[in-house]
């Protein structure tokens, strides 16, 4: 997984999400990859999902775009950090899921 900030502003600012994924099964699967931000209050800030079909023992990649309207940017001075949730779903069910906080 990686986060990072393309265009920063005070008023808008787009995230991108880098996951890569493993299937480990003889048979091809879809997946949705649901990513969730948060601020400190866990208050949802921005959230969204991708679907994509992983081969069978194979790997895929997606690219996820949050919009975030009036970041709280991070500076030394306002250390503010989010909480960046990512949860796989596939068949139905929660099949992995990873949480950090990132700064913009």
């Amino acid at each position: 997984m990686a986060f990072t900030t393309p265009k920063v502003s005070k008023e808008k600012t787009s995230g991108l999400v880098e996951v890569s994924l493993q299937n480990q099964s003889a048979i091809a699967k879809q997946a949705t990859v649901k990513v969730t931000l948060e601020d400190a209050k866990g208050h949802v800030v921005s959230s969204t999902q991708n679907t994509l079909t992983v081969a069978k023992n194979g790997s895929g990649n997606t690219s996820i775009s949050l919009n975030i309207k009036n970041p709280l940017l991070w500076s030394v001075a306002h250390p503010f950090l989010y909480e960046l949730k990512i949860k796989v779903y596939a068949d139905g069910k929660e099949t992995d899921s990873y949480a950090d906080e990132v700064g913009i």
